[in-house]
């Protein structure tokens, strides 16, 4: 009987517990791989999507009768929902965004405000949290069909092109949609999203046919910094002041510094492998002051100074113009960042643990009282090698 009342039991969880009632095959879904968003010119959200064409990734080459590895296309609507949604009057497939790699928004949707933006994603339960969100001031569908010889997809290459920026140079640092959705929450700080730039010719780099080229035509590039303020763009950074920003935020992974022997011009590169920035907020008769301490170590990976590098001199010397041009880089950042009266160094953030009481006055007004900050910066630098030569090969070498 017991037997009996089991086996019953059994049978009966095995046909609740059944596992394939809500399966999905996945050649009914368009994996999209790269998003882009804009505003048109009657203020409709438009989305484009880049999706991956599987049976054309193993065979993809260059020449007659190939296929292009993705396909772009564009759909329109009053809320941006509406415009996914449009998407199945253009597509036999079901877009399936739990792959997208990178989100681009353009500059006219982000002068608008990102906050309807950031709603629909959140809500939306494929939205990735470590997709990679960027700017651009190009048309934001040409930029999804630049097809790149050495990635076949262009949304990875994207994705890849912005972490070898974080860990190579570290110019400027990549920004993840979970970040960027909780830097608006963030009192303490600004959130900023890196510019990507299309360098060439675009027309030509759409073509199939540029793949099976030696040389390309157009490439993508990472650019400056875009400023956002209340959820809406508000100005632009140069790359060249992105790299003091970086220092200042801890960002630096890699970095190379460029700097000057006994000459005037430039010679001589120093790989940074190592770097931590400590930050020490004061408030002296009502004045604020922040000590920034920046540590950096690496390699002397160029040179064409004439000097003895066996001669612990010379490697000091090398030390302080490298000392000096990364507080360069580090003020000039600083200073772009206070003309826009926008902390994008998370200075906010040191005050408000520092001074917990002071801050409920600060934050009142702090973009105003970042803007009067006085920054003093102490930089160490330290040469571990000089790589495989102990002199200069201009020195070395025959005169």
């Amino acid at each position: 009987m017991r037997r009996s009342i089991t086996l019953i039991i059994v049978l009966s969880i095995s046909l609740i517990l059944s596992g394939c009632w809500n399966r999905k095959e996945l050649n009914s879904f368009g994996i999209v791989i790269a998003t882009a968003i804009d505003i048109d010119k009657n203020n409709e959200w438009v989305t484009s999507f880049q999706v991956v064409i599987p049976g054309a990734i193993a065979t993809q080459t260059g020449g007659a009768g190939a296929q292009a590895p993705i396909t772009v296309f564009s759909t329109r609507g009053s809320t941006i929902n509406e415009a996914y949604l449009n998407a199945s009057r253009e597509t036999p497939r079901k877009l399936f965004l739990s792959h997208n790699r990178v989100l681009i928004l353009s500059e006219r949707a982000a002068k608008k405000g990102v906050k309807q933006i950031m709603d629909f994603l959140i809500r939306n339960v494929e939205s990735r949290e470590t997709m990679y969100i960027v700017l651009t001031r190009e048309n934001v569908r040409n930029l999804l069909e630049i097809l790149l010889p050495v990635e076949k997809i262009p949304g990875n290459a994207i994705k890849q092109i912005l972490e070898g920026e974080k860990t190579i140079l570290s110019i400027t640092k990549p920004v993840k949609f979970i970040e960027f959705a909780s830097a608006q929450f963030n009192p303490t700080t600004n959130a900023f999203l890196p510019e990507v730039i299309v360098s060439g010719n675009e027309n030509k780099q759409r073509n199939l046919e540029a793949i099976g080229e030696t040389k390309s035509d157009a490439v993508l590039k990472v650019d400056g910094l875009g400023v956002f303020q209340d959820g809406k763009l508000k100005d632009w950074i140069h790359r060249e002041d992105s790299i003091g920003i970086s220092f200042l935020t801890d960002s630096v992974d890699n970095a190379v510094i460029d700097f000057t022997c006994n000459e005037n011009k430039k010679n001589s590169s120093f790989t940074i492998e190592k770097s931590s920035t400590k930050k020490k907020p004061h408030i002296r008769n009502g004045e604020l002051f922040m000590d920034v301490e920046i540590n950096a170590k690496g390699t002397l990976t160029e040179t064409a100074c004439k000097e003895d590098f066996s001669n612990p001199t010379t490697l000091k010397k090398m030390e302080k113009n490298i000392r000096k041009e990364v507080i360069k880089d580090v003020e000039r950042g600083f200073n772009r960042a206070k003309e826009l009266n926008t902390d994008l160094v998370g200075f906010g953030d040191s005050f408000h643990k520092k001074h917990p009481q002071k801050w409920k006055k600060l934050e009142k007004d702090w973009d105003h009282s970042f803007s009067t900050i006085k920054m003093n910066v102490s930089v160490h630098v330290e040469i571990n090698r000089t790589g495989l030569m102990k002199e200069s090969f201009s020195k070395a070498a025959k005169p």
